[in-house]
């Protein structure tokens, strides 16, 4: 076993999946699963639970993903101290954000980054944006960009990039999802009393929109069609007319679909977040992370 299996075994640990793996390791996912065998082999354990259309890491599993993390991390740090010149800065990070903060906050950091330190390597993960403080938080993720919620979880630090508004949006097509007569531009909770949502499963923004409905007076029960896991979805859904949705400014702005859905002014007006980057405090001292961490740009 070499550093190479550690690092595919890591990247399968996070992934749970042969072909994404692979894309990450350069290799085909028979590959992957060839290497996993032998590494199952010498340990003489069952690391992984294999099924028709996904995987699984065993408890001896999970004990040895966190023991790859802890030889990465080394591997990593041996690298940077060793590294070709004593001015160069070596290693890899790992970055999490949504597919929208990939577009609208990352190239300018990125970009400084490669400037200043061209051999350190990043690796972007992407996914919803209710993962990113849980991935930094569990160190499958160095850096991730989040909404910044108020307290932070305890051994994290943030640094706030960006504000955005959240906006309230209802489907172009006259009479869908029941909006017929029944939501003006300005609306207030009352106006949206048995109108169908389409709500965030978690995160600030589903917060903040319960937030509204319960602080009105009266207080208003949202009537809630659906719950997804991405704002994407929520204003393909709002398009297609399944009901009236919330979502960051941001991802509206990046849309392809924000021309086919209009805004509705909320009144009282929603409360914005702040977006930013976040890491585990202990881990602002490991170069590579020190490296971007010192690149922001607070606003």
């Amino acid at each position: 076993m070499d550093i190479r299996d550690i690092k595919l075994f890591l990247a399968l640990s996070e992934t749970l999946h042969f072909r994404l793996t692979g894309e990450i390791c350069n290799l085909s996912p028979s590959a992957v699963s060839r290497a996993l065998q032998r590494m199952e082999q010498e340990l003489g354990q069952e690391l992984v639970h294999r099924e028709t259309r996904e995987i699984s890491l065993t408890i001896a599993g999970r004990r040895f993903a966190e023991f790859c993390r802890s030889v990465g991390l080394q591997w990593s740090a041996l690298q940077e101290e060793l590294g070709t010149g004593a001015n160069t800065l070596r290693g890899e990070v790992r970055i999490f954000a949504s597919v929208t903060a990939s577009i609208a906050i990352l190239p300018r950091l990125l970009a400084r980054l490669r400037a200043a330190f061209p051999e350190v390597r990043v690796l972007l993960q992407t996914g919803a944006p209710s993962e990113a403080i849980q991935r930094v938080a569990d160190g499958v993720a160095d850096i991730a960009v989040a909404a910044l919620p108020d307290p932070l979880p305890g051994g994290l630090s943030a640094a706030p990039v960006q504000k955005t508004e959240l906006e309230l949006i209802a489907p172009r097509v006259q009479g869908a999802a029941g909006l017929t007569g029944g939501v003006a531009d300005l609306v207030r909770p009352a106006d949206l009393t048995g109108i169908p949502m389409v709500l965030p499963h978690s995160g600030l923004a589903r917060n903040e929109i319960l937030r509204w409905f319960t602080a009105a007076e009266p207080a208003v029960e949202p009537r809630i069609y659906a719950e997804v896991s991405g704002s994407e979805a929520i204003i393909s859904m709002v398009r297609l007319g399944f009901g009236v949705g919330v979502v960051p400014r941001i991802v509206l702005d990046a849309s392809a679909l924000r021309q086919e859905v209009r805004l509705l002014r909320a009144d009282p007006a929603l409360e914005p977040f702040h977006l930013g980057l976040v890491v585990q405090t202990r881990r602002l001292h490991e170069p590579a992370v020190a490296a971007l961490w010192s690149l922001r740009e607070e606003y």
